[in-house]
């Protein structure tokens, strides 16, 4: 699984049947797509418009709260080119190191 706002990946499952076996589980479903918290933005009226994904303003990986304020619509492109980009400029980084993140056009 790619958590690009965390920075980090990890494998889940080790084929297609044990994926679908832990997408039963309400707890994984939670976890790996935070579904209360989506659950929550669209209540509000925040909904994604075509080739949308929510996106963290501040991501987790460092240090942004996991919450409505915190969550922006962006095209997926923009997402995964943009995150993807910061994560490998910070990567070698050590821990505690200040970055400035500007954001994309």
């Amino acid at each position: 699984m790619l958590q690009v706002s965390a920075f980090k990946y990890e494998v889940v499952a080790q084929n297609e049947t044990d994926f679908r076996e832990w997408l039963a589980d309400p707890d994984k479903m939670s976890e790996w797509f935070l579904t209360p918290l989506v659950d929550q933005l669209e209540s509000s009226g925040r909904v994604l418009g075509p080739d949308e994904c929510f996106s963290f303003i501040t991501p987790l990986g460092l240090q942004g709260a996991l919450s409505m304020d915190n969550v922006v619509p962006i095209s997926i492109r923009k997402h995964f080119r943009g995150w993807g980009e910061v994560f490998c400029k910070i990567k070698d980084l050590p821990g505690g190191a200040e970055v400035i993140i500007k954001p994309l056009d």
